[in-house]
């Protein structure tokens, strides 16, 4: 169907030759009509065949009629050649997947079973083992002495390397163990052979290699005021060998409370794994709590920081006991010392000491006052009760918490907390086999370890019931004795 357009001139020539359709025809004649371009391009074409039809007829040469039947039988005899050179080829195509399909038929499958057992990812620059079994599976046997090879090869390019040469034990299995190369970042398979006689089994594997590392970030301190710069610092440090990743090149950030990023900064590791970065911070700034972030290619390492304003405290308090441990019933001296923080001492302040147990909901044992002098400095003394509760993580012993609250004469407070332990035992024995446990019948070494109940070594002296003689701990509070007992349990005094 003639297409639809401004013009017809094209077809113009087939409507005079009758070589269009009906209705084509039809369309050509009525567009003809209405438009002065194509009954102009119909009058010429008009033209054309008077000329043509005005010729005089010319009769074709008998050597030309001869060449052109010489022309079709040669190309029938092609023909004829080129269907018997396709039926040959059908049929030898036939024969060859006959003969195919009967090898093929005729194939049993190997008796045996090459299994490999390991992980898919890999550490690069790292040693690495395979579970590798050949299996028989005619007898359900293993099969053993077998050569195996062991190769990691990069699918796109590069050398093959060998990773292990071995042979299987009697059993048909083997674990090897090799070093991978230091390389990543592309795709590896990992080939595994054995000649099994004349025959071959082969397995292969998909395998990456990656790097994985510790990564560690700190800052200088948890909370900070605006203004101020944080300082951090991160420790990067193999995964496998714990060795520091030199060289590294790390990126520090920083994000707001909104999830902003204020500040983001690459740094290179040095020899010894570390790096670092300052954030400064605007004097306005949203406060609450920054996260901060340290990136080594895939491994993060992560910490939160408050930004807030606040007030350091304006008095120094130093409280200092006359004793590190205390038995019930005891008394207690204590000495404080309070300075403003430009130096000036906090003269005639009043001094209040409260003495409860180690939980904070716990009720109150003592509470007495006392005043500074004009150097800053003042005492105090109390009484611990005869009676108080003990825990059983402290092997019995009891905590106490003494709270130091300062207030100087303008209104200013300062408070300071320390601990203390009441114990009846003011030296702890610590019995310990080198084996854990007494063996009867040998020669068993067993260490004593003698400490005072705030966990310092104790240098003692001690009897131990049934030793004829005294030992002594040196300044790390252990010594030992050797015994042979007859019998598995042992009943000894010992007295420090």
């Amino acid at each position: 169907m003639i297409p639809p357009g401004d013009h017809v001139v094209d077809y113009v020539d087939g409507y005079l030759h009758e070589a269009l359709r009906p209705l084509e025809m039809q369309y050509v004649r009525e567009h003809c009509d209405r438009c002065r371009i194509c009954q102009l391009a119909l009058e010429e074409a008009r033209q054309r065949l008077a000329v043509v039809q005005s010729l005089p007829p010319v009769t074709v040469p008998d050597t030309l009629v001869q060449a052109a039947a010489r022309r079709v039988e040669r190309r029938r005899r092609w023909t004829r050649r080129v269907v018997a050179t396709v039926w040959a080829a059908v049929a030898a195509s036939v024969l060859i997947a006959g003969s195919v399909h009967l090898y093929y038929a005729s194939l049993a499958p190997s008796p045996y079973d090459l299994r490999v057992l390991g992980q898919a990812e890999w550490l690069a620059d790292s040693r690495a083992s395979l579970r590798v079994v050949l299996w028989d599976t005619s007898r359900n046997a293993g099969v053993g002495d077998v050569p195996i090879d062991v190769e990691l090869a990069a699918k796109d390019s590069g050398p093959v390397i060998r990773l292990a040469s071995f042979r299987t034990n009697q059993y048909g299995t083997a674990t090897p163990v090799f070093q991978l190369p230091d390389e990543v970042g592309q795709e590896y398979e990992l080939r595994v052979r054995a000649a099994v006689g004349r025959a071959e089994e082969s397995v292969t594997r998909p395998i990456k290699l990656r790097r994985s590392w510790q990564l560690m970030l700190s800052s200088d301190k948890p909370v900070y005021q605006p203004g101020q710069t944080i300082h951090l610092r991160a420790l990067a440090l193999a995964r496998g060998d714990h060795k520091p990743m030199a060289g590294q090149e790390v990126v520090f950030a920083v994000s707001d409370p909104k999830g902003n990023v204020i500040f983001r900064q690459r740094n290179v590791t040095s020899r010894f794994g570390i790096a670092s970065a300052d954030c400064p911070l605007a004097a306005e700034v949203v406060e609450g709590a920054f996260q901060v972030r340290c990136e080594l290619n895939d491994t993060v390492s992560k910490r939160t920081v408050e930004v807030k304003k606040y007030v350091l405290p304006k008095i120094k308090l130093d409280v200092e006991l006359d004793r590190p441990f205390y038995a019930p019933g005891a008394r207690v001296h204590g000495r404080i010392r309070a300075a403003y923080f430009f130096g000036k001492p906090v003269a005639d302040a009043n001094v209040r000491v409260v003495v409860q147990g180690a939980s904070p909901a716990a009720a109150q044992l003592v509470s007495v006052e006392a005043r500074t002098s004009a150097d800053g400095t003042g005492t105090f003394e109390f009484t611990i009760p005869q009676s108080l509760v003990g825990s059983e993580q402290e092997a019995g012993d009891a905590t106490i918490r003494i709270a130091v609250t300062i207030q100087d004469t303008a209104g200013q407070k300062q408070t300071k907390s320390l601990r203390r332990t009441v114990t009846t035992n003011p030296i702890r024995i610590e019995v310990i086999p080198e084996s854990g446990r007494l063996v009867p019948g040998l020669p068993n070494t067993v260490y004593l370890f003698t400490s005072y109940p705030d966990g310092r070594p104790a240098r003692t002296r001690i009897s131990v019931s049934g030793i004829d003689r005294e030992l002594a701990t040196g300044d790390l509070g252990i010594t030992s004795l050797e015994v042979s007992p007859s019998n598995e349990r042992v009943s000894w005094t010992i007295v420090a």
